[in-house]
């Protein structure tokens, strides 16, 4: 927008680049990824609206020009002999004599044909101004749209992991669920928790507890397929998506991210002189074509519970089941009729 160019003021050309800084300002301090993404988008909102006007006002100006040439063209065709009827053209020619008066009709055709080709000229080139314009805002919009991009993915991260977070996960999740609805295809949700998390904070400190949560998750993240999805649930709970999967070939591939959480190393020891292992616990379940996302995620939620009161470094599987009380005031259900397999992850 360096550039000034015709008709500027009307367009209001410089109050649209003030807006655009106003805009680059705001989004560089902006406080938050949600307040970022929430400027982008009014900013590509206004553009967008720019856009429209600077085309509506270039079109109606063309259109002006071409009446003026298509008039010109009129009269330099009557003054040619090739119409005889004058009357038709008394309005237009009332125009043009405001303009010009010449007696001489030789010097008018004359002046009307050079007329003629600088309009054309004119026309040509705010047609050129109009798509350099275009171009340059097209780009502005393009720049934005990949910010508001960048934007949106930060904001599908959790912070201290960078792996998806809960929101993300959910979305897809119930993505997920619609989909499959209508192919048929498979899939299986673990969840997963580390065991005494809160004893390693206490014995090592936070700062440790939260790169003991980064090496799980990238434990995690090598460990899927790019068509899985693995993100943080909360706290010290993570959850894997797996396409495809039936339970039994789940159970292999959660068990070997078990494995690889073991390996997770913490250099501390316990109270009694042992040494402090991270392990974690896994509930497993297989989406049904009768379940929503809410139920999926209750029946995995259920498998890690049961699991988990069995000891550390449980790996449970829950199918669906015909008909049981999963929950009751708000707290799983230990015993309910289910169709369950436990076992260690070692």
């Amino acid at each position: 927008m360096g550039d000034v160019p015709v008709d500027s003021e009307a367009l209001g050309l410089a109050e649209f680049r003030g807006h655009l800084e106003t805009y680059y300002h705001r989004l560089e301090n902006a406080a938050s990824p949600e307040v970022e993404e929430t400027i982008a988008r009014e900013c590509v909102s206004f553009c967008q609206d720019f856009q429209r006007k600077l085309q509506s006002h270039f079109a109606e100006r063309e259109s002006e020009v071409t009446d003026l040439v298509r008039v010109v063209e009129q009269l330099v065709a009557t003054m040619s002999g090739q119409t005889t009827s004058i009357g038709q053209l008394a309005g237009s020619s009332d125009r043009l004599t405001r303009i010009v008066e010449i007696d001489d009709l030789r010097i008018l055709k004359r002046r009307l044909s050079l007329e003629l080709v600088t309009l054309r000229r004119v026309i040509d080139e705010q047609r050129q101004q109009h798509e350099q314009h275009q171009q340059k805002l097209s780009g502005e919009v393009a720049i934005l749209q990949k910010r508001l991009d960048r934007v949106r993915e930060e904001a599908s991260l959790d912070g201290l992991t960078r792996i998806p977070n809960r929101a993300r996960f959910d979305r897809t999740l119930r993505r997920w669920v619609s989909m499959h609805k209508h192919s048929g295809q498979r899939f299986v949700l673990a969840i997963l928790d580390v065991d005494d998390f809160k004893n390693i904070n206490d014995t090592c400190g936070h700062p440790e507890g939260d790169r003991v949560l980064c090496e799980i998750a990238m434990a995690l993240r090598t460990h899927v397929r790019s068509t899985d999805l693995v993100a943080r649930y909360g706290g010290d709970e993570f959850v894997v998506l797996l396409a495809g999967a039936d339970l039994a070939s789940a159970e292999q591939r959660v068990r070997t991210g078990l494995a690889r959480i073991r390996n997770v190393k913490v250099d501390a020891t316990l109270s009694d002189g042992s040494p402090l292992v991270v392990s974690a616990s896994a509930g497993l379940t297989e989406w049904t074509t009768h379940d929503s996302a809410n139920d999926v995620v209750t029946r995995a939620d259920r498998a890690l519970y049961e699991g988990k009161a069995e000891g550390k470094g449980a790996l449970k599987s829950l199918a669906r089941p015909a008909k049981s009380r999963l929950f009751e005031n708000g707290r799983p259900v230990i015993g309910a009729p289910s169709d369950a397999t436990t076992r260690k992850a070692g």
